[in-house]
This record gives C-alpha cells, structure tokens and sequence, in this order.
C-alpha cells in the first residue's frame, strides 16, 4: 500500500482587504484554491494537468447572501498549450 505525503494547506491572509484565501496541491498535476470575500461570495477553482500542455479546470463562485436567488456562477476551461 503506497502512502501519500501530507496535503500541503496555505491560509492567505491579504491585510489590503478583507478576504480569506487557500491554495493547496493535492497531487502533482492538479490544484485547488479557494476564497471568500468581504462580500460573502465564496469561489472555489480545480485544475487537473491531464498531460503536460493541457490541463481542464472547473469553478464555482457562490453568493452566500443571496443562497435563494439565481446569483450563482459555474464554469469550465480547457487549456492548451504547445
């Protein structure tokens, strides 16, 4: 059975403005970040290398204020590169 190291965890505080942020990796070729403002929109993103020059991400940013209403925004991006 392989184990994998910790998942390394960064806790960004930017003292410009009131917004808390992570980045962390969990494997090699992929990433997660996330934030929350001020404003209570929380956006989280997931990028996966799937080979090296291409990589597909995911997003989300959710207004935690307006839970009801339709003010919800998700996306997908494919990236190339050569």
């Amino acid at each position: 059975m392989l184990s994998s190291p910790p998942i390394p965890l960064r806790f960004l505080q930017i003292p410009s403005s009131p917004m808390i942020a992570f980045s962390t990796l969990f494997r090699r070729p992929s990433n997660t970040q996330g934030k929350i403002n001020n404003s209570g929109i929380a956006a989280v993103s997931y990028v996966q290398t799937l080979r090296p020059g291409i990589k597909v991400g995911f997003g989300a940013s959710i207004d935690t204020q307006r839970l009801q209403e339709s003010a919800h925004k998700i996306g997908l991006s494919l990236e190339a590169s050569g």
